[in-house]
């Protein structure tokens, strides 16, 4: 498949090694060629980073909430809808008090983490926003792009209520990857956990029941393994779907 300078320009945007913002005239990657499917444009995507990354050491990952979180949560709660009707029926609420604020808040914390910049190059999954992509086909993006090339990860506050992150998480702990938070703090497993245990209560107390929680949080393996170094790890088929049984 062919790969347009535009497509090119704008995929090597997705390092915070660039301009705080990507130039205004860069069209997006779904316009340069709406023919191109979710998994096609990932399957790009991981090839550029293939070109930039160091198999020594890798990339640091900054976990954060984009169309879900903290900020999901309070709108479902406010408009008293499903996750489905939200993303049907309120388009523009979703954009305007989710993913934007979300978005935003995503390149604060990734100028927040400077000390951690000496050691890795970041990817900033925020750098990243395709038209009509749901939190799956970004996910179908970064779970490979982190068990191929992430080896250090940062989130950012309420991670525990994105069930993107959830995921991220899980599979670093599944790969032994170190998890700072957005002072670049180390985070322990416990420290994790805790996180996780804090989210679920507030969404008790905000009415949630437990089937519920359990539906909208994606569960997480609160067990730190060893590291993983890039070379040990499994060669990511496609679609991927990461299955922690490949890491035992």
């Amino acid at each position: 498949m062919l790969i347009t300078p535009e497509e090119l320009l704008k995929a090597v945007h997705v390092f915070d090694l660039r301009p705080a913002e990507p130039p205004p005239d860069v069209p997006s990657i779904a316009a340069a060629d709406p023919s191109i499917t979710p998994p096609e444009l990932a399957k790009v995507m991981l090839s550029l980073w293939r070109c930039f990354c160091d198999p020594l050491r890798g990339f640091l990952y900054i976990s954060v909430p984009i169309t879900s979180g903290r900020r999901e949560v309070r709108l479902l709660n406010r408009l008293n809808c499903t996750r489905t009707e939200l993303r049907t029926r309120h388009k523009r609420y979703r954009y305007e008090l989710i993913i934007r604020p979300n978005e935003a808040d995503a390149k604060r914390f990734g100028r927040s983490i400077k000390p951690l910049l000496r050691a890795w190059p970041a990817i900033n999954p925020a750098a990243i926003s395709v038209a009509d992509w749901g939190q799956e086909d970004y996910m179908d993006l970064w779970l490979p792009a982190i068990v191929c090339y992430v080896t250090a990860m940062v989130v950012t506050p309420g991670w525990a209520f994105s069930g993107g992150s959830r995921l991220e998480v899980n599979l670093a702990l599944q790969l032994g990857a170190p998890i700072f938070d957005h002072l670049a703090r180390l985070l322990s497993v416990k420290d994790l956990e805790l996180q996780d245990a804090w989210a679920r209560q507030t969404l008790r107390r905000e009415g949630w029941s437990n089937a519920q929680i359990d539906d909208y949080l994606p569960p997480i393996t609160f067990q730190q393994r060893p590291f993983v170094s890039l070379m040990e790890r499994p060669e990511a088929g496609w679609p991927y779907h990461p299955d922690p049984a490949a890491f035992v």
